[in-house]
């Protein structure tokens, strides 16, 4: 199946660009065209303290957030390219209820690369003007940085908290006339909706500000949302590096709507998606496809997504966009169109006047600026590969500190009184078996309770841990990597929804399930704010990774390896798992994973491991990757789980 009109359709808007069309070249202050040489786009934590690169940045951001919302050059007009108002950008016309960006497709990573260039060269061009606006003694050091000046990305695999500036609703800023305080365009932004630019009247329509996680009052929970991603850190910690060091094949990465992927679920989009919701939550902007554009952490999200690709595309330069039906409609082109490198990234056209596609894209190079780990001029191909090898491993896979096949003191202490420690026998390969100490490939609850063991006291262990407590145990080097691989339809339910994955029971309080103690990982859609039909079927794929909690658990003795026969029957016993719309209902999880339309499962979870040759901690330069086994694929364990309370469901529009 697929659309047959849309080609003409873009053949009339070309036409109508050649009258007059706005073009996208990126910021192009600082770039060497003849060496290639060109700025960096920085973390937003060094940016921070970048001096006059920061100021600009943030009296940059205010003023174009402060332009007239009618320009099509506003902040306010580039966010709804994403999405709302579904109505057509600089004349590029479509029919579809959607807004232009691709998501359920090869082009997702890519399509985004003009999308943030426009975004970074409006930053730049205010950058430039407000410059000039400095004392004369100072004039000189604003204009070379707003020279310089790229727009910053926040790095959630590397800290997964929302930084400060990003948090607080005042900053001070070193303006033209001094030192100034002023309201923070970080934090939010007055989106207004109204009925006259076609907003939906919908649960977010209420709320004049964007608004993340928000509580009854619409203020956004930030405590809330940070304990939401330290819980997951470790989950995005390992699901990155193992897409960078680990996948080869650029549709598998890039998309998570690819079918017939073998064990290969990880993909940047549901990472990607993740964050979203995981900033979002319960009723935030983040958390929908069409509005989310308008929440400015969006833009250093998708910032750090361009980053991964561009770091993943330097390490894997040969792979790249094939052939292939795409999954999801946007503006121009309905579900079921075949796409390739040539498919146009309306709206957005290039110098030439011709639009944008995944070739012209290609490189970063072509927008005018890298990031700090890719600096690919006086380099050969070979030699970047392994330069940027070294800072991914430096990044996410720092050597361990200690063996985590040895007890650490911190986790065991409450976990295995000090009375059983000894005395234990192999009861069958690999497993220690005490003689009076709980094991959790064995025994089921009623036997730690049995025991006098409570789970949960060790399962609080995994909630109290940080990212570098993990990182500390190896988590990215272990000898096995297990994961659960999901498959779920994206429209299951007529909400966007997380699925959470728990070692043993979880929390009675549903409202507390994204940072409880003994979360596993996290599932999520990521999708619009309006119902969807009942009758959709969109499948999406993803990987829970378990090296964080194994890892844990071999430390503290209570698994002795990570075998077949030690791994299995722990999942099958204790692994369990709750599905939760993003309006704050609990869904019956029987009902959740009953079979479509089609006769397909709408949820299905299966175990899946591969063998691992670490990278060794002996303080050699670590420019290699851990070698991987191919992926060996379990029984589907998917299986109802039991109603629980819910939170108080977050439906209602205020009038």
């Amino acid at each position: 199946m697929g659309a047959t009109w849309w080609p003409a359709l873009l053949l009339l808007n070309v036409l109508v660009g050649i009258v007059s069309a706005i073009t996208i070249s990126g910021a192009r202050g600082g770039v060497n065209p003849q060496t290639g040489e060109r700025p960096v786009r920085k973390d937003l934590t060094k940016l921070h303290w970048s001096g006059p690169e920061w100021d600009l940045y943030i009296l940059s951001l205010k003023a174009f957030q402060e332009e007239d919302r009618s320009e099509l050059l506003s902040f306010h007009k580039i966010a709804g390219i994403h999405g709302y108002p579904y109505v057509s950008w600089d004349g590029v016309e479509g029919t579809n209820n959607a807004g232009y960006c691709s998501h359920g497709s090869t082009l997702f990573p890519v399509w985004h690369r003009p999308y943030l260039a426009m975004y970074e060269e409006r930053i730049s061009r205010h950058a430039q003007r407000i410059a000039n606006l400095y004392p004369q003694n100072v004039r000189g050091k604003y204009q070379q940085a707003a020279q310089n000046l790229r727009i910053p990305y926040w790095d959630w695999a590397n800290d997964p908290r929302m930084p400060r500036s990003v948090t607080t609703p005042e900053l001070n800023i070193n303006s033209p006339n001094g030192m100034r305080t002023i309201p923070n365009p970080l934090y939010n932004y007055a989106v207004r909706p109204s009925a006259e630019e076609f907003f939906p009247n919908d649960m977010l329509s209420q709320y004049p500000v964007t608004v993340r996680t928000p509580n009854d009052d619409g203020e956004s929970q930030i405590e809330s949302i940070q304990r939401t991603l330290i819980s997951i850190g470790a989950h995005i910690r390992i699901n990155t590096y193992q897409l960078l060091a680990g996948e080869t094949n650029y549709t598998v990465f890039s998309t998570d709507s690819l079918p017939n992927r073998g064990g290969s679920y990880n993909n940047l989009e549901n990472i990607h998606g993740l964050v979203h919701v995981s900033v979002g939550g319960s009723g935030g902007h983040m958390t929908y496809t069409p509005w989310s554009a308008y929440d400015p952490i969006f833009w250093l999200h998708h910032t750090n997504v361009d980053r991964i690709v561009a770091l993943w595309q330097a390490l894997h330069p040969d792979s790249y966009v094939q052939p292939l039906v795409n999954s999801g409609t946007d503006f121009i082109r309905k579900a079921g169109t075949m796409e390739d490198s040539t498919t146009a990234f309306a709206p957005f056209r290039d110098p030439s006047n011709q639009f944008y596609n995944a070739m012209t894209s290609r490189n970063t190079r072509s927008f005018g600026y890298t990031y700090s780990e890719i600096k690919d001029w006086g380099v050969s191909k070979q030699q970047l590969t392994t330069n940027v090898r070294r800072e991914v491993n430096r990044l996410y896979n720092r050597a361990s500190s200690s063996n985590n096949s040895k007890r650490s003191p911190k986790f065991s202490a409450r976990a295995v009184p000090h009375h059983h420690h000894h005395h234990h026998h192999h009861d069958y390969d690999g497993v220690i078996k005490h003689k009076r100490m709980p094991n959790l490939a064995q025994d089921t609850l009623d036997d730690l309770k049995n025991l006098n063991f409570k789970l949960l006291d060790f399962l609080e262990d995994i909630g109290k841990s940080s990212l570098l407590d993990f990182v500390k145990l190896g988590m990215n080097n272990l000898k096995k990597q297990w994961v659960l691989n999901v498959r779920a339809n994206k429209f299951a339910i007529s909400h966007a929804y997380r699925i959470f994955f728990f070692l043993s029971e979880p929390p009675k309080e549903s409202c507390d399930w994204s940072y409880a103690p003994n979360l596993i990982g996290t599932f999520a859609s990521f999708a619009s704010s309006q119902d969807s039909p009942a009758n959709m079927t969109r499948d999406m794929y993803g990987q829970i990774p378990l090296s964080h909690v194994l890892a844990l658990l071999q430390s503290s003795e209570l698994i002795y390896d990570l075998d077949d026969d030690t791994i299995l029957p722990l999942l099958e016993k204790h692994l369990q798992w709750r599905v939760q719309d993003l309006t704050g209902k609990v869904i019956d999880s029987g009902e959740f994973s009953r079979s479509s339309m089609d006769g397909s499962q709408e949820l299905q979870i299966t175990i899946a491991k591969r063998d691992v040759v670490p990278l060794a901690d002996d303080g050699a330069e670590r420019d290699h990757f851990p070698t991987l086994s191919d992926w060996k694929v379990f029984k589907d364990i998917t299986h109802p789980a039991k109603k629980v309370a819910a939170c108080k469901p977050r439906y209602a529009v205020k009038s």
